[in-house]
């Protein structure tokens, strides 16, 4: 990625990188782990295609935020795109926003619309009984975690509370 990003660099110095070349700028920064740097061209990117920005972009400003630990700016990008359409993504990186600023409330809300979206993803479900769980929300927290049951990769984790939580 060291020298893709060394290219892309050069090549900005000698002309503007055009919406496409910064997103793609980005994706190799992010990829490099300089998600920070990242944003910042996905942000500018944005911002010059204007209207025309896709929810798949602010997924990609969402995700480069998140991981650079601006928080705020995530929930800002993610809020923009959930009004042009939602997506499981979104309320899946909103979910991890919310989660991670300890508003289990808005996490629980934001996981389980997710679901509602796509059943199919155990994380969903785990995250959703997590948060529950944060809110005492013994209920809603047995319902997910049960569904979360259901999937591989998140059995053994949701099967653990489910069990702490009968004691």
């Amino acid at each position: 990625y060291e020298n893709a990003a060394s290219a892309m660099k050069i090549k900005s110095y000698l002309q503007p990188l055009s919406v496409n070349e910064q997103f793609l700028f980005g994706d190799i920064l992010f990829a490099a782990g300089v998600p920070a740097e990242a944003a910042n061209l996905y942000s500018t990117a944005i911002d010059r295609s204007s209207d025309m920005a896709t929810v798949s972009q602010y997924e990609m400003l969402a995700s480069a935020l998140l991981s650079a630990q601006k928080t705020d700016l995530a929930s800002e990008a993610i809020n923009k795109a959930l009004k042009i359409k939602p997506t499981t993504r979104l309320y899946s990186l909103l979910g991890d926003v919310e989660y991670s600023r300890e508003n289990y409330k808005e996490a629980f809300n934001a996981f389980s619309s997710a679901a509602d979206i796509n059943p199919d993803n155990g994380r969903l479900w785990l995250m959703a009984g997590y948060c529950a769980v944060e809110l005492e929300k013994y209920g809603d927290a047995k319902l997910a975690l049960e569904r979360a049951c259901m999937f591989s990769k998140q059995k053994q984790s949701a099967t653990e509370l489910l069990q702490q939580l009968s004691k």
